[in-house]
């Protein structure tokens, strides 16, 4: 069982929020690639839509990754904090139903993957494991949509960092030259 570590619907959704569903939600992602690898090694005949699943889930976690990796840093952290318009605050507000979203779909594709892996006996096991597969394909496939969606939410906010942080590199050049007349 898989327990909920990103913000609900009815949390705020600040800088460490960010961070830490980002942190939560790579750990599922190795946990959902870990399985998915195990099926692809075992299993003689899957097809692409499995292993594009794989790197689909691998680039979301590079995505929640440097999300992470972002909000590690406190001068940007601060400067997110200070969102000041609507338009910012309803940003980080999307990062978040995402997260949630993202968080919720994940767990979904890995219980899916847990019950297909969970097969009694070893007579014709493989066979079994792709006739259950196969039966979840149109979930799976729905699912690798919304992983895919999330990802380019995620990337999308990732633009908007560099933003804030070019910014901040402007500005700070900016003080530097005040400074020195």
């Amino acid at each position: 069982m898989i327990r909920q570590y990103w913000p609900t619907a009815s949390s705020t959704m600040d800088p460490l929020s960010i961070r830490t569903a980002s942190a939560a939600l790579i750990s599922l992602c190795a946990k959902v690639t870990g399985q998915i690898y195990l099926f692809v090694s075992k299993a003689r005949l899957v097809d692409d839509a499995i292993r594009t699943l794989r790197i689909e889930i691998e680039s979301l976690s590079e995505a929640l990754l440097f999300s992470k990796q972002c909000f590690d840093d406190p001068l940007l952290t601060a400067t997110v904090l200070t969102a000041r318009t609507r338009h910012e605050r309803r940003h980080w507000l999307n990062v978040h139903r995402v997260l949630d979203d993202c968080g919720n779909t994940l767990k979904r594709l890995n219980d899916i993957l847990e019950s297909v892996d969970q097969c009694e006996g070893q007579f014709l096991i493989h066979a079994r494991k792709q006739i259950k597969l196969d039966v979840k394909s149109g979930e799976v496939a729905v699912l690798k949509e919304q992983i895919t969606s999330c990802r380019r939410a995620l990337q999308l906010s990732l633009h908007l960092i560099s933003v804030y942080v070019s910014l901040f590199e402007i500005v700070q050049l900016m003080m530097g030259v005040v400074l020195h007349f």
